[in-house]
């Protein structure tokens, strides 16, 4: 999870957006418009994408990732068995990726909790139904979703290089600098699979690349250092 100090521009923004939204399409009758398009502009900002706003997705990232900002008010920071959800009749909306944050109702602060590709979300989601009665709250959807926990989805600090453009590589030399960097199998994972984590085709690697992949694997699992 990363955590983003708003600023009071970026949040009169948000206020002024909301107020021009006519509640189209909320639950909240617009209560949470605010929050929504504080969680769109800080991380727009914050990816250094460019934002669209309309029905289909929020954002694009610097290369054309079309990205759809899904928020929730919470009321304190987010934890990995935390929920993260989409409505099932936004399965229409023609976006690629799901960026997945929450606020908290002074809007001083947007918790960026991760991501994942709108068509794998789709693919690997539990569908709950409306009327079905979940968790020790005994919270009850009023709609269908499509649920996952945040520690299912891909890492906020993987999707926010992969927002940026910092995971894209062209060359061999390229992508062991890269590589250099990683520190995980987490993060390395994503790097390597990031057409399937992402659910949204990409260039495949090229032998080297792959060859590349492995020994910063076989590295990480045997505590070698580089050099």
């Amino acid at each position: 999870m990363i955590e983003v100090l708003t600023s009071a521009e970026q949040r009169f923004a948000a206020k002024e957006q909301a107020a021009q939204m006519n509640y189209a399409g909320s639950m909240m009758r617009g209560e949470r418009d605010a929050h929504a398009s504080l969680a769109e502009i800080v991380t727009c900002e914050y990816v250094r994408g460019e934002m669209v706003r309309d029905y289909d997705h929020d954002f694009k990232a610097w290369w054309g990732l079309k990205v759809d900002v899904k928020n929730k008010v919470l009321s304190y920071p987010p934890k990995d068995h935390y929920d993260v959800s989409i409505f099932a009749y936004t399965e229409k909306q023609a976006c690629d990726f799901l960026l997945f944050t929450g606020t908290p109702k002074d809007g001083s602060r947007v918790w960026i909790c991760g991501g994942y590709g709108k068509a794998a979300f789709l693919r690997d989601a539990e569908l709950k139904k409306a009327g079905d009665v979940v968790g020790t709250n005994n919270l009850t959807y009023k709609r269908d979703n499509y649920v996952m926990q945040i520690k299912d989805i891909m890492q906020a600090d993987i999707v926010v290089k992969m927002l940026r453009g910092e995971l894209q590589s062209t060359t061999p030399k390229t992508i062991e600098q890269k590589l250099a960097e990683i520190n995980s199998l987490d993060e390395l994972n994503g790097f390597a699979n990031r057409s399937r984590v992402l659910g949204v085709k990409m260039p495949k690697w090229s032998q080297s690349e792959r060859e590349a992949i492995l020994r910063r694997k076989f590295e990480l699992e045997h505590g070698v250092t580089r050099k």
